[in-house]
């Protein structure tokens, strides 16, 4: 008996399954006693990755990925725990609990694409030196080979799936992405930092399109909330 998944079968957690999901994850902490914590989650995540407004270019991606942050990472004050982590606990999530419990168990990072084969792919996280092999739903899914994005990957039932929100960085910028990555290591402090400095890069990069992609993409002494309105 033939017990391989069928490649033309709609395969893992939709796009609209994560993202509604996820919207109901911050929904639920966002009112109330929670209102003030989410827009001060929103002023921090924005020193960090640059301030976007509605007319921008990544606002949509912004968006997604600050939702993605303040339900599936960052702690809520005085509980050691986020969003989605409290509701399981809670019993919040009642037929949910599977794609609730892959998306805390995620992973965001930096990755480079190196190969496609029919429904997978494999990916290089620049920030963990590790290799991955990515299931995907079907071959529009936007990355090919040498793409760098900001992505999460999401444990899904012994395989691993792409989350719904991308970034990517634009190709003239993979010669100074793999600089920074690379000084960084050599440096002793690459960490996750580098997702979110790369973020406003990419900001800077939409908003400056006449300036050269090496003044974009390189360390600055200064960092967050810094990316100048137009």
């Amino acid at each position: 008996m033939n017990n391989a998944p069928d490649e033309g079968a709609a395969w893992g957690p939709s796009s609209t399954e994560v993202r509604a999901l996820i919207d109901r994850i911050a929904g639920s902490f966002s009112a109330g006693e929670h209102a003030a914590e989410i827009r001060g989650a929103r002023e921090a995540f924005d020193q960090e990755r640059g301030r976007v407004f509605d007319d921008d270019e990544l606002y949509p991606q912004h968006m997604a990925r600050f939702l993605e942050w303040y339900s599936l990472e960052r702690e809520l004050k005085g509980e050691g725990a986020p969003p989605v982590v409290k509701l399981l606990r809670r019993g919040g999530l009642q037929g949910e609990c599977e794609l609730a419990l892959a998306l805390a168990r995620s992973h965001i990072s930096i990755f480079e694409v190196v190969a496609c084969h029919g429904r997978s792919l494999r990916v290089y996280d620049l920030v963990g030196s590790s290799f991955w092999k990515v299931r995907i739903a079907g071959p529009a899914v936007g990355l090919g080979p040498r793409d760098i994005a900001e992505v999460r990957l999401i444990p899904w039932r012994h395989e691993v799936a792409l989350g719904p929100a991308m970034i990517f960085h634009p190709p003239t910028a993979h010669q100074a992405i793999h600089r920074l990555v690379e000084e960084r290591t050599a440096a002793g402090r690459i960490d996750a930092s580098i997702v979110a400095d790369l973020a406003e890069m990419r900001l800077r990069f939409a908003r400056y399109r006449n300036m050269a992609i090496e003044h974009i993409y390189k360390e600055r002494s200064t960092r967050g909330g810094g990316v100048e309105r137009l």
